[in-house]
């Protein structure tokens, strides 16, 4: 994680897209295996589900994968997690204490960072929760209260899928949204 950030803790576009697109592929993977039924209620077929998650958008026009194949990489995707605990959350603590600490990060490069927060919430809730505290106890008794009515409810948005990883794909179809409100809660830190 830290090999993405630079000495200026900002974060590339392409580093913070990557980073993304991990996340959001494990919480993906993770509505598929919670989603086990189809509309109907029926078990649907593992593979079309799995297509379904993974590509909300149906675009089976040459996907020639096979359950096989996802179910490999779902593996190899398992044992590295495995092998590195603490990756998302350690992502999420680098990406959050760069959001919030650093005072001079200008608009492209807040965006960069801002994007991957969300699904990595969703990958790391418990580092999220230890961020959130950190961060709250950092502020003085006289803003703390207004900082954690504002946190807790830019963050509250993401309770639904926090218990419910079917709700995932619906959540994280507004991660534009939450990133560019992140953003701006991040601007109005900076402004006080």
């Amino acid at each position: 994680g830290e090999a993405l950030a630079s000495s200026q803790g900002t974060l590339s576009a392409p580093a913070g897209r990557t980073i993304e697109a991990i996340a959001v592929f494990r919480c993906k993977a993770a509505a598929a295996v919670h989603g086990a039924t189809d509309a109907s209620g029926d078990t649907a077929d593992p593979l079309q589900r799995i297509r379904a998650v993974l590509n909300p958008e149906h675009r089976s026009r040459g996907d020639t994968t096979s359950l096989e194949e996802y179910k490999k990489a779902v593996q190899l995707f398992a044992a590295h997690e495995q092998a590195h605990p603490n990756l998302f959350g350690s992502l999420l603590a680098l990406i959050m204490h760069t959001m919030f600490s650093t005072p001079t990060l200008d608009s492209p490069n807040q965006w960069s960072i801002a994007k991957p927060v969300m699904p990595l919430i969703f990958c790391a809730p418990a580092e999220f929760e230890r961020q959130r505290a950190e961060f709250l106890n950092a502020q003085s008794s006289a803003r703390e209260p207004r900082i954690r009515e504002i946190y807790d409810q830019l963050f509250s948005k993401l309770a639904p899928a926090h218990n419910n990883p079917g709700m995932f794909n619906v959540i994280l179809r507004n991660n534009d949204t939450f990133s560019k409100q992140l953003c701006s809660f991040c601007r109005d830190l900076r402004r006080e």
